[in-house]
């Protein structure tokens, strides 16, 4: 049962014996993996004390529960029961392995390194430039060796330049467009005027002759709307009507504020009342208490 799960899976070795030197090879031909054959990662041990790499054995687990839903995991080696609860991390094989010397897994390509194990994953995600990785230019897909990113950025769309105007950072991609939303890209009002793109909008809300505005007397009922341009003759055409407009709207005001202030002093008689209901109260219990004693 278990023979034909692992013949299925069809491991292949994480880490290979011909990845350390000669004379670290000697310290670890022994600690092989029986499911992948290669020199144990991450090795733990099983309930029935056999070691196995922690991948190799998640693998070969996760497998049986789809094969066998409704059974018992049974031991790859043995054939027995598997507590699975029992597992247990083999430090000791770890340690073992840590301090070997190994080549970088880039040897093939041309990286002649040669450190301690346990420096090797730093080396490879760090430093060597014989390993593949994905371009650095955020957006960009491409993958080649680390030594080829300086190349592969004059080609890149997807390289940060600066522009020399508002010194933002943009893509090449983006570059031969920026011009179009730059905000220090000086352009041209229709009013003849010209400024830096990001003083438009202070430029339409403030000045801009052509720019639709609202007359400022629309707190008052004024509606109309016109250019900027227009705005003084319509003040001139409209002085009787805004009068007229102000005049209503204090008349208005002043209703409101007469009606705010009879609801006041209603409310304020009406507590009046209640109180001196209680002072009455009060003076009745006081002359009650006097004849009782």
């Amino acid at each position: 049962m278990t023979t034909s799960i692992i013949q299925e899976l069809k491991y292949e070795p994480q880490l290979s014996l011909n990845e350390f030197t000669e004379d670290s090879q000697v310290h670890l031909k022994e600690l092989v993996c029986p499911l992948c054959k290669g020199i144990y990662v991450d090795p733990i041990l099983d309930s029935c004390a056999h070691i196995y790499c922690h991948k190799c054995y998640d693998i070969y687990i996760n497998n049986y529960k789809i094969k066998y839903p409704n059974k018992k995991a049974l031991c790859p080696l043995s054939n027995l029961p598997l507590e699975l609860a029992n597992l247990k991390a083999f430090n000791f094989i770890n340690d073992i392995i840590k301090k070997q010397k190994s080549f970088c897994k880039n040897k093939e390509f041309g990286c002649e390194w040669i450190g301690l194990y346990i420096l090797r994953k730093n080396h490879i995600e760090n430093e060597c430039v014989y390993q593949k990785i994905n371009c650095l230019n955020k957006g960009c897909e491409c993958k080649f060796m680390r030594k080829e990113q300086k190349e592969h950025d004059k080609i890149c769309e997807y390289l940060l330049v600066e522009c020399e105007k508002c010194k933002n950072l943009i893509t090449k991609k983006e570059f031969n467009n920026h011009y179009l939303i730059c905000p220090k890209e000086k352009i041209n009002c229709e009013c003849g005027k010209v400024f830096y793109r990001e003083e438009k909008e202070n430029h339409s809300k403030t000045e801009c002759p052509f720019v639709e505005i609202i007359c400022p007397f629309n707190i008052y009922g004024c509606n109309e709307k016109f250019m900027r341009k227009n705005e003084d003759q319509h003040l001139d055409n409209f002085v009787l009507k805004h009068n007229d407009l102000i005049v209503e709207w204090f008349l208005n005001w002043k209703k409101n504020k007469e009606t705010q202030i009879e609801m006041k002093e209603k409310e304020l008689l009406d507590e009046n009342e209640k109180l001196n209901k209680v002072v009455d109260s009060l003076k009745k219990y006081c002359d009650d208490m006097e004849l009782d004693y």
